[in-house]
This record gives C-alpha cells, sequence and structure tokens, in this order.
C-alpha cells in the first residue's frame, strides 16, 4: 500500500494562507486566479501559512 504525500491534502488548501509577492493582498483558502488588488497572476502568490 503507497503512503500518501500530501500533495491532494495541500491541492484542498482549506486553511492555506497565500501572499501576493508584488502587493501583499492575503488569500485564505486557494490560490487566487489573479490578485484582485493588483491584478497579477496567481502564479506570483507564495504560500506563507
Amino acid at each position: 500500500m503507497a503512503k500518501p504525500d500530501g500533495k491532494a491534502k495541500q491541492a484542498k488548501g482549506k486553511n492555506a494562507t497565500y501572499m501576493c509577492a508584488v502587493c501583499g493582498h492575503i488569500a485564505i483558502g486557494k490560490i487566487p486566479i489573479k490578485c484582485p488588488e493588483c491584478g497579477a497572476g496567481g502564479d506570483n502568490f507564495q504560500k506563507i501559512a
């Protein structure tokens, strides 16, 4: 039986907190597609918690 690697749990991201590297906007839950403050793409978000 294979060990779970935690990716499925991270994908849900219910308690994850992300910060936009461009403007500092905080998103809770999942990575936004685009920042609602500055319009930066979701690839600019970094997981901080």
